[in-house]
């Protein structure tokens, strides 16, 4: 439930998000707050992929309920369900692109640190066009010295430049 709290809090604070900005800044958050705290946020596996560190399990439910997937295993049904019922998603002028905005609205799953390190992101590159954050995102060191479709270590998360 910790993804979807910070989600909604993103979305809330900055409206719509493409998702490729939306990963981003949940990589930036997710790591940031591993670099201070020597835990994630939401203990997502990243993913190194040719537009984004992409948080797999998140993009994975995404991708479900664009696609409205009938999804057979209960477990993945379930957590589906938690995301078709607090997403809405945009479809824009490309039809390729879509905006996710989410109504959870159960921030308070959300520590005081936790909060504290997402605003920080927010102030930091919160307002960033999504090709900017791309390219910071791609510079930084947790991003290439992954390799390609491979897991990013969060270990690597001293090297953050944010």
């Amino acid at each position: 439930m910790k993804d979807l709290a910070m989600i909604s809090y993103l979305t809330n604070k900055l409206g719509p998000l493409y998702q490729t900005k939306l990963y981003k800044l949940l990589f930036y958050i997710d790591f940031l707050y591993y670099k201070y705290h020597n835990s994630s946020i939401t203990w997502c596996t990243y993913y190194k992929l040719p537009y984004w560190p992409v948080p797999l399990a998140i993009k994975t439910k995404v991708d479900c309920v664009i696609a409205n997937s009938d999804i057979e295993d209960s477990e993945i049904k379930k957590a589906i369900w938690e995301y078709k019922k607090y997403l809405n998603i945009n479809k824009t002028e490309d039809s390729n692109k879509y905006t996710i905005f989410w109504t959870f609205h159960e921030e308070k799953l959300l520590t005081q640190d936790e909060i504290s390190v997402i605003n920080y992101v927010i102030e930091k590159i919160g307002s960033l066009w999504t090709s900017r954050i791309v390219s910071k995102s791609h510079a930084e060191k947790a991003y290439t010295m992954t390799t390609m479709f491979q897991p990013i270590f969060y270990g690597l998360s001293d090297s953050l430049n944010i």
